[in-house]
């Protein structure tokens, strides 16, 4: 553990956010809400307060982070539909149109973009008690809260740690494009486990539906790979977006890094095979939102269930739709077998030999020869893709062995298989 415990000190200084960076950020962000409170007291609109949130707010943020979320409160009794369009029009009447976009999950917020930094502007309800919350986002104060009072400074300092052993190893983010570890799931392991080491020792012996508890438990069922109960919110389970296979990931990287210790965890890039790497480039969908990520995946995995050569399908989404697909080779065998009936099933059989000119018998069963049409896979691959995605938008392959792309590949989760 003392050659884990110096690695940690030193990813640590590489990893922390200077006090000076913090303090700049905290300046601009409370130019930023004394900006909306004196606008929406003007214009009498019925906000309650404007908090920072995330992993900023929890003193949790890594150095490169300039992601901000800030929520603006609003009391319980305003309808949904008004908080938004309060929320839509503070923001634009605060700031300059053309660097705000509007975004979507549970409901619509606003996102402001600057060169060197973003903020999410979240309309929410404030609340007190998890039972009062009227959407999912009402929560976050109170992990906010929660935290605070139950997090001390050294695991906060073990939280960037594990964010980043996380994060260099495609594991960290819990939208679908990785369904990893969000930034509240890797608080709450620190919380639970104590620290970065017991983490590494105690998570692979997980199995699955492990079910760990810090508060409540609600007792509801869960068919999640791990299911981690939301300290505020005892019928939450934190863990939800993290999928069997980054569950898995992430059990057989911490045994072997505790196995082998080495910097290179934290800040290597992993390689994967480009040769057999295919990316495709169109537009990205309209709405920038979880639901699109999950529309692009599960189209993904549709075209992966008709060509077992497809290791992987994975998206990336900048400012375009990246499609990427990891293949086992690249050209089919002029033939392929077709499973048939027992060889003892005569009327099935029969039906079988006239549907196929070659049959043959293998382990009591009947079997055909069949010729493929096409046996380059990435033909039969690119006229998926256009089928799915380029009816209406300009398709374009991508050179996987550009250097230029190996980072957008690399951050597609599940090309490196560990």
């Amino acid at each position: 553990m003392e050659e884990i415990f110096a690695i940690k000190k030193q990813i640590l200084e590489l990893v922390k956010p200077t006090l000076k960076d913090r303090e700049k950020y905290k300046k601009k962000l409370s130019k930023i809400i004394q900006k909306i409170m004196k606008y929406s007291k003007k214009k009498n609109i019925p906000l309650n307060k404007v908090v920072v949130a995330g992993s900023f707010a929890r003193n949790t943020s890594l150095k490169d982070n300039t992601d901000f979320d800030l929520f603006l409160l609003f009391d319980k009794n305003v309808e949904l539909n008004k908080i938004v369009k309060y929320n839509k029009k503070i923001i634009y009447s605060c700031f300059w149109n053309r660097r705000l976009v509007e975004s979507y999950s549970e409901h619509p917020y606003v996102q402001y973009q600057r060169k060197k930094y973003k903020i999410d502007f979240v309309p929410a309800y404030e609340i007190k008690d998890y039972k009062e919350r009227k959407t999912a986002v009402d929560r976050t104060p109170l992990h906010l809260k929660y935290l605070q009072e139950n997090m001390s400074d050294k695991q906060r300092n073990d939280v960037l740690v594990l964010k980043q052993f996380l994060k260099n190893n495609l594991l960290y983010g819990s939208d679908q494009n990785i369904s990893g570890f969000s930034g509240y799931l890797v608080e709450i392991m620190i919380l639970y486990y104590k620290d970065f080491e017991n983490f590494l020792v105690h998570f692979p012996k997980l199995k699955g539906e492990s079910r760990i508890v810090l508060e409540k438990d609600g007792k509801k069922e869960y068919s999640d790979p791990l299911i981690v109960i939301d300290p505020v919110d005892p019928n939450r389970n934190v863990a939800a977006a993290l999928s069997l296979k980054q569950f898995e990931r992430t059990k057989k990287l911490c045994k072997i890094f505790s196995e082998k210790p080495s910097r290179e965890f934290f800040f290597s890039d992993p390689e994967p095979n480009l040769e057999k790497v295919l990316v495709y480039k169109t537009k990205k969908p309209e709405k920038n939102t979880d639901i699109s990520y999950g529309m692009v995946n599960r189209t993904l995995k549709r075209i992966k269930t008709t060509l077992p050569e497809i290791n992987e399908t994975n998206s990336y989404i900048d400012s375009d739709l990246y499609l990427v697909f990891s293949l086992s080779k690249l050209e089919l065998e002029k033939t392929f077998e077709v499973k048939g009936p027992s060889a003892k099933d005569i009327e099935n059989g029969k039906k079988f030999k006239e549907k196929h000119p070659i049959v043959y018998e293998k382990n009591g069963l009947l079997f055909a020869k069949e010729e493929n049409k096409e046996t380059d896979v990435e033909k039969i691959i690119e006229s998926q893709v256009i089928q799915y995605f380029g009816k209406s938008k300009k398709i374009t392959k991508i050179d996987a062995d550009k250097i230029i792309l190996k980072k957008k590949i690399l951050e597609a989760k599940g090309l490196i298989n560990l």
